[in-house]
């Protein structure tokens, strides 16, 4: 039994090693930065109370209280019963995170997120290894150097160790998903069985219900399939890709409409892509961040170098010398079929969503698949080449000892935060036992502390906006026509205070 299984074994064994790295991370306690799963938690923690069905199973952000209702710090989507709703991306991840969550307390729910979040890590670094072997036209049951180094790359790579430790959000779910779609596909084109186009319905329709790249993951394996030459098999693809993409795209239609009409939907995702597409200019861009400002491109390559690393870069180097030879016979139809669902969908997404990747390292991480993948086929072909040499085995071993340790010394020197703003539990627990449920929460802070509105919202269990005095607490509440009293805590480095607004008072004036 454990010889039928020793691949596997061998594989949870040093991927294990990428936990211990990692294992300092793993903790119950959220930190203040840690704003998805501050995000995903507050979610979990309002469809407990709320019900998801009542929610429209879509994370909802608004806590129950009468002070809450029209209090958010950043709207979405807002239905008339003033509950703000996260429709910038598919649930599906908000939902897996909730089913996992529910057997526990919400106190160890980061805990049980990074848990899931290690497993998602190990099931797509396993289905790299299984995509080279595949590719390699190799058993996966036998050891296979080539496919074992990519799973080693895509263990290792400083950007995943963070991607799957400390961040749990759509983007996470969806790079599993899209690994898994990759090897699916390419286990199927072949393939006339209708069961094995279910299957594949299945997988792309999960993958579009969880993250936007896999809107151009299937727009790009249309567009490839339509200009090759297997006509028969491709159609069959074709269907199944197309009908799980309108599929996925008229439940979540009919599931966002029903929160607030269609024209609110469409008002506000499109404002979203305004503020993420980064195409019309700092003025309408998340941050300034644009396309056409060499700042923000800067932005752009610096995480995208932080991501890659030296060894990224250097597979890419290779990759160009190695497929741009005249005598390539390594470049096989799989293999350029792989390489096209690994690396055009992130391509199209850099462009269509400037913004959102020159300001999120995590959505860098997308580019751990094709260098995994890439890793596995020039190993392939230079094993071909060097088969029986000593020396190029020796090196092998050496490089991947080098990379793994420097993997961890990189990871653990740029990748990995403390908790900067202790003091935030403690304001936390001042504004939880002196807010009311009916007033309405708002804080001014003169301390540099970044978005602590969102930390201090999921500690106190009460939306609270940041504002800068007074005045703006007015304007907020009559712009929402809110008449209760609103509570502003004064933030600074050295106390809190508190002052009641008595709106009433207020609109009589």
């Amino acid at each position: 039994m454990i010889k039928k299984h020793s691949v596997f074994i061998i594989l949870s064994a040093v991927f294990l090693i990428s936990v211990f790295i990692r294992l300092n991370q793993i903790t119950p306690t959220v930190k203040s930065h840690e704003q998805t799963y501050i995000l995903t938690l507050q979610t979990s923690e309002i469809w407990r109370n709320s019900g998801m069905l009542n929610c429209h199973l879509t994370p909802m952000w608004t806590y129950g209280n009468p002070g809450d209702k029209y209090i958010a710090y950043y709207k979405r989507l807002e239905d008339s019963k003033g509950d703000n709703y996260y429709v910038s991306f598919p649930p599906l991840s908000f939902i897996v995170a909730h089913l996992a969550l529910y057997p526990f307390n919400i106190e160890y729910g980061k805990l049980v997120l990074q848990i899931l979040n290690l497993l998602l890590h190990f099931l797509s670094a396993f289905t790299i290894y299984l995509i080279i072997c595949s590719l390699c036209k190799q058993r996966s049951d036998k050891l296979f150097l080539p496919a074992f180094i990519s799973f080693i790359v895509y263990s290792f790579l400083p950007v995943m160790l963070f991607f799957h430790t400390d961040i749990f959000f759509p983007e996470m779910l969806g790079q599993v998903l899209w690994i898994v779609s990759i090897y699916f596909v390419l286990k199927y084109k072949d393939n006339k069985n209708a069961e094995s186009f279910f299957t594949l319905f299945f997988v792309l329709f999960l993958f579009l219900y969880s993250e936007w790249i896999a809107v151009f993951f299937v727009i790009t394996l249309c567009i490839y399939l339509f200009f090759s030459k297997k006509e028969k098999t491709n159609k069959l693809i074709l269907i199944t890709s197309i009908t799980a993409l309108f599929s996925a795209g008229f439940i979540m239609f009919i599931q966002y409409s029903s929160i607030a009409g269609i024209s609110e939907m469409l008002h506000s995702m499109g404002l979203r892509f305004l503020e993420r597409s980064g195409f019309f200019g700092q003025k309408y861009s998340s941050m300034g961040v644009h396309i056409l400002s060499l700042g923000s491109l800067k932005l752009f390559a610096f995480n995208l170098n932080k991501a890659l690393t030296i060894f990224g870069y250097l597979i890419i180097v290779i990759s160009l010398l190695l497929f741009f030879k005249k005598d390539n016979s390594v470049l096989t139809s799989d293999i350029k079929f792989v390489l096209v669902l690994s690396i055009f969908p992130i391509l199209i997404h850099w462009i269509a969503f400037f913004n959102a990747n020159a300001i999120h390292l995590l959505l860098m991480s997308r580019i751990a698949v094709p260098i995994s993948i890439l890793t596995g086929v020039i190993l392939y072909s230079l094993m071909c080449k060097y088969k029986n040499n000593l020396y190029f085995k020796i090196l092998t071993f050496f490089i991947i000892i080098f990379f793994t340790v420097y993997s961890a010394f990189l990871y653990k020197k740029k990748f990995t935060f403390c908790e900067n703003y202790p003091d935030l539990r403690v304001i936390a627990e001042t504004i939880k036992k002196t807010a009311k449920p009916d007033q309405s929460v708002f804080i001014t802070c003169n301390t540099d502390i970044l978005e602590a509105e969102k930390y201090l919202t999921f500690i106190t269990k009460r939306n609270i906006v940041k504002v800068s005095n007074n005045e703006n607490v007015k304007e907020f509440m009559k712009k929402v026509n809110k008449k209760e009293d609103a509570i502003v805590f004064h933030i600074n480095d050295k106390e809190i205070k508190s002052e009641v607004l008595f709106f009433n008072a207020c609109n009589k004036n």
